[in-house]
């Protein structure tokens, strides 16, 4: 559901994707105007529709500023974001890979506007099952996030979010339930971190420490919150338990 972000195929899988267009990358207003089409799209899960919106999108901005300017590697970031949206995964991570490339060349390496490349980077190869890989990519994302967001920003409770599905994939299990509670103290406190949000990373933390006297209690609270589907996940889970 969208791009940029954002927004792994563990279960604490984020669909955040951010549209705003960064600094670096402020278009004229036809770009614009194609690329908030674009953007619709893909909210709207119009992958295709959104595919093929972004990719007319980079052939204008890379005739008129070059296909290695800032604003071709945001556009190509955003084109990985939906392909990952879309399940294509080896072509979000090429994408990904490209974007990265042009970033690193025109802004450099720590630029704030590659995080979402970045994360979607990382998405890419955790649905692919390189969870050693994703997690690189994740911990360059939160340092990319803090850096341009500050360390209590709700994307870097996101970013920490996947890196705790991949750590958790990897049988790291200390490493990502720190990563859960510092996502659950993020979201707690940010003013816009939402509820679902919280609950998701509640309950992730839940299932982290299923074995811990505070997980179950941790589960209830967190369900109400979910979305329907992940709320029928919460519940079967919890009823597998013993109270």
């Amino acid at each position: 559901s969208g791009c940029s972000g954002p927004n792994a195929a563990s279960s604490t899988r984020q669909p955040s994707r951010s549209w705003a267009m960064p600094s670096s990358a402020r278009p004229a207003p036809s770009i614009a105007a194609r690329f908030g089409l674009a953007s619709q799209l893909a909210v709207a899960e119009r992958h295709a529709e959104a595919e093929l919106e972004l990719e007319s999108l980079l052939l204008t901005v890379s005739r008129t500023m070059g296909p290695g300017s800032a604003r071709a590697a945001f556009v190509r970031s955003n084109l990985a974001a939906v392909l990952e949206a879309a399940g294509r995964y080896a072509d979000a991570e090429a994408e990904a890979r490209r974007a990265l490339d042009v970033f690193a060349r025109t802004l450099g390496d720590e630029h704030g506007d590659a995080a979402p490349a970045r994360s979607t980077l990382g998405r890419s190869l955790a649905a692919q099952g390189r969870h050693a890989e994703a997690t690189i990519e994740y911990r360059r994302a939160i340092v990319l996030r803090e850096r341009s967001l500050g360390p209590e920003h709700r994307q870097v409770g996101k970013e920490l979010m996947r890196l705790a599905g991949s750590l958790e994939a990897l049988g790291h299990t200390a490493e990502a339930t720190a990563s859960l509670e510092r996502a659950v103290r993020i979201f707690e406190h940010h003013v816009e971190a939402t509820p679902v949000d919280l609950a998701r990373a509640r309950f992730a933390l839940a299932k982290a420490t299923a074995d811990s006297v505070g997980a179950r209690a941790l589960a209830e609270a967190a369900i109400e919150h979910l979305p329907a589907r992940e709320r029928a996940d919460a519940e079967s889970w919890l009823g597998k338990r013993t109270p």
